[in-house]
């Protein structure tokens, strides 16, 4: 059967609690719409724009309710309806959205959301449990950020969430989509994290290294310099984040050059965001963060000075 005959429950509007049984199909090729839609992506302000968008219906894609709350699932069919917006995807139009994410075999649909200015994607999957769907999705949240750069909005592990309808002329179909295996995608996950953890990257070597009693400045010079000339990707978030902490701890604005140095070698997505994360590092820092924190983050990916 084709994942287009799912059953999902469909709402008049955002404010309706009665639901009706319709298919997926019937729901993404609805055109009855497409006035108040082009009404909604013309609009230039936000507050106009959801007030238009909650006059439009909207749907449960991961399954069939008696009424919207989670207690009241009819029928879980488990697919995972992931939004991808363009606020968390800076540098990352809607052309290229598609294109990642549709890279996928397990993504059977792919559109423009009611906005026009993000994606949404249907993404098939083996789970048939409701209570394990925010679980799923948190893991495929890490999937895709961890190999496409790309942030879906966490809010989609809300078995309840309401897609509004939408359209797009050039919406990618995938009749031949086959489900993610949730038993196979945790135990990647848990692999790779594991060797993470056990497998300590290969020192590398700085041949110009500070000598002792050198300044900080040169010392982080160093370490800037064997990144980029082993072209090493610390693209972790959480990592890449607290390397700005420490360099706008340490140096203030004058840290914003080795920031972008090592950005360039992240992502795409952290290269073109390095000169604006540091910014707002600069006007959030607490000062937690400390240059030593740098080092460390250096060191775990094995660049460390070493005797000559």
């Amino acid at each position: 059967m084709s994942f287009l005959e799912l059953k999902i429950s469909a709402f008049k509007n955002a404010r309706s609690t009665d639901p009706a049984t319709v298919s997926l199909r019937q729901f993404l090729n609805s055109t009855k719409y497409r006035g108040l839609i082009d009404k909604v992506r013309a609009a230039t302000d936000k507050a106009e724009r959801d007030i238009l968008k909650k006059n439009l219906p909207a749907a449960t894609i991961s399954g069939t309710f008696t009424k919207r709350r989670i207690d009241a699932v009819e029928q879980y069919n488990g697919i995972i309806c992931i939004d991808i917006d363009a606020d968390a995807n800076p540098g990352i139009d809607t052309q290229e959205m598609k294109a990642r994410i549709c890279s996928y075999e397990q993504v059977a649909y792919a559109a423009l959301s009611v906005s026009g200015k993000g994606v949404y994607a249907i993404v098939l999957t083996d789970n048939t449990e409701a209570k394990h769907h925010p679980r799923i999705c948190a893991l495929l949240e890490k999937f895709i950020k961890h190999y496409s750069d790309i942030q879906i909005d966490p809010a989609c592990k809300d078995i309840t969430r309401l897609r509004f309808v939408s359209y797009d002329t050039n919406a990618y179909v995938n009749e031949s989509a086959e489900p993610f295996s949730t038993k196979e995608m945790t135990a990647r996950w848990d692999a790779e994290e594991l060797a993470k953890k056990t497998a300590p990257p290969k020192p590398i070597f700085i041949p110009d290294h500070p000598e002792p009693g050198t300044t900080t400045i040169e010392r982080v010079e160093a370490y800037v310099k064997a990144i980029e000339r082993n072209a090493i990707s610390i693209s972790e978030y959480s990592e890449w984040t607290n390397l700005g902490l420490a360099l706008a701890s340490e140096f203030g604005q004058n840290g914003s050059n080795f920031f972008e140095r090592i950005s360039f070698y992240a992502t795409e997505n952290k290269r073109k965001e390095a000169e604006k994360k540091y910014k707002n590092l600069l006007s959030t820092n607490t000062g937690k963060v400390r240059i030593g924190t740098f080092f460390h983050i250096c060191n775990q990916h094995g660049i460390k000075l070493w005797e000559l």
